[in-house]
């Protein structure tokens, strides 16, 4: 809610700095953000930026996805299959056609935000999720 998250994911930063950051962020907040939620989201940056700072499609993701979705969205928690993640990219491709041209979406860009969803949210099987 303070902070855009593709500003947040951009940064790469090492677990305990993901503490500290969200420590004093949780200082700020006031009973807005729990010990439980500083650790799991403390938790969740650090792995999170771990696997973008290694991840082609991570740069694009935060890029063209973070920019209209974000983080209240929850779509960072989303976990669908390989099918799903290809039918939402595809539909979002789309809709970028008719937008504006900074969050177009090439096929390779595509195939690159699939391959990072699917390894950061993806589901085991091959069947929808409910």
């Amino acid at each position: 809610m303070c902070h855009p998250v593709n500003r947040i994911l951009k940064e790469n930063r090492p677990p305990e700095e993901w503490k500290k950051t969200v420590e004093r962020m949780r200082s700020e907040a006031g009973e807005y953000i729990t010990e439980e939620d500083a650790t799991r989201i403390s938790a969740f940056l650090s792995e999170r930026s771990e696997v973008l700072k290694e991840d082609a499609g991570s740069s694009l993701f935060v890029s063209k996805c973070l920019v209209c979705h974000p983080p209240g969205e929850k779509v960072l928690l989303a976990k669908h299959n390989k099918v799903e993640w290809e039918e939402i990219v595809k539909d979002r491709q789309e809709f970028a056609k008719k937008a504006t041209p900074i969050i177009r979406i090439g096929t390779e860009e595509a195939q690159l935000i699939v391959e990072l969803l699917i390894k950061t949210q993806g589901v085991q099987s091959e069947e929808r999720t409910p």
